[in-house]
């Protein structure tokens, strides 16, 4: 009977640990769907712990963060803010996994060795774990809310609109460091996968599979760190180019566009609270794809935002016209003007079936919002500001 209580008990508990290992088929997807699923919670739950109070505060005062805070505030624009966000959100996730999956092994602990099965080092050495676990997520957490906490009451969204050509190359030891820790963490999680199947065979005891648990939970926040410093890396190379910071807007173009999907993904999932469509519901307007770039059609999208969008057929010159003003701007020579002042754009135009379009960069250079492409979707949805700080009409 005892011999098939710990048959039993070993099955529990490979169950548990094979959860851990699951991600190990497909990288890429995995950790998108963990930003979307594990750290969506964890986002939750920093969000319900800081939104009222970040709200109820005057965004122009002054508050009594630490040091290490302020200055930072002080000097980031509000797009470095949202990646400052974004990954100290991220690092919650790997100590929940990890307190979990040490919870549910030292309940299993636990319950075997009532039988005699397990010893109670055994047990002790779960327990210690899932504590030191659930410590290091509760400082985890905290971190992710002051980091929410700076976003939502930092400063504008804003840096300068996307450049036209190619930004400055990013170091490329940012870029192998992160393809490194991506390979140290599938390399991770295949060690916990053959813990499991050991654990299964009976070649290895429970605790034995407590290493390979502890080596995935610090690739994940390895992964994590080298995200983290590869996307400043492209903050810098940017706003080395471009002389200011750079958008929102042109960061998660550079993702999309980029040799790392799971990036955009994950910003677009931290940016989920943030976003609605421009279009009706049940809108499937036609974008046109041209040599890699995204074109949307202009009238649709300016009428959905309550401009009057006016076409001169011998000028070329096409006029947006709204309560607060009027914008005319000339596809031809690839400029803005508003009043006596005229300004280059990044935005690239192109004319079907008797209708213009235009590149995403469109919207935050003359329509001054941020927005994103939504891959879902298939349309353009626009980036909520924050206390209205973006400019956005």
């Amino acid at each position: 009977m005892g011999k098939y209580r710990l048959l039993a008990a070993s099955l529990l508990l490979a169950a548990t640990l094979g959860g851990a290992a699951a991600h190990a088929d497909e990288q890429t997807d995995v950790q998108a769907d963990e930003q979307t699923d594990v750290q969506a919670d964890v986002q939750t739950d920093v969000q319900a712990d800081v939104q009222t109070d970040v709200q109820a505060q005057d965004p122009t005062a002054q508050t009594d963060e630490p040091s290490s805070v302020q200055p930072v505030q002080a000097v980031q624009a509000g797009t470095e803010l949202f990646v400052a966000y974004v990954y100290a959100s991220q690092r919650a996730a790997p100590w929940l996994n990890y307190a979990t999956a040490a919870a549910n092994a030292g309940r299993d602990a636990q319950a075997r060795a009532s039988f005699g099965l397990a010893t109670a080092e055994e047990v002790q050495t779960w327990t210690d774990a899932a504590v030191q676990a659930r410590e290091q997520l509760q400082l985890a957490r905290q971190s992710a809310g002051d980091a929410l906490s700076a976003w939502k009451s930092g400063y504008s969204w804003g840096g300068s609109p996307p450049l036209s050509g190619q930004a400055a190359a990013v170091d490329p030891s940012l870029a192998e460091s992160l393809r490194l820790a991506l390979a140290a963490e599938t390399k991770a999680a295949a060690g916990v996968e053959a813990a499991t199947l050991k654990l299964r065979a009976g070649m290895i005891k429970a605790l034995q599979t407590l290493p390979a648990l502890d080596a995935l939970k610090q690739a994940k926040l390895s992964t994590i760190g080298a995200k983290e410093a590869y996307v400043n890396g492209v903050l810098a190379a940017y706003a080395s180019s471009a002389g200011s910071p750079m958008s929102l807007s042109a960061l998660l173009e550079a993702f999309r566009q980029g040799p790392i999907p799971v990036l955009y993904k994950e910003a677009i999932s931290a940016l989920s609270a943030n976003a609605a469509p421009i279009l009706p519901a049940g809108s499937k307007p036609a974008s046109l794809t041209v040599q890699g770039e995204t074109y949307v059609p202009l009238r649709l999208y300016a009428e959905s935002l309550g401009y009057r969008v006016q076409a001169d057929s011998k000028t070329g010159l096409i006029t947006l016209t709204s309560d607060d003003g009027r914008i005319v701007v000339d596809p031809n020579r690839r400029i803005r003007i508003e009043g006596d002042e005229q300004s280059p754009l990044a935005a690239k135009f192109v004319f079907a079936q008797y209708a213009a379009y235009v590149t995403l960069p469109f919207f935050p250079e003359v329509l001054g919002m941020e927005v994103a492409w939504s891959e879902a979707d298939r349309q353009v949805i626009r980036i909520l500001p924050i206390d209205g700080k973006d400019g956005s009409p």
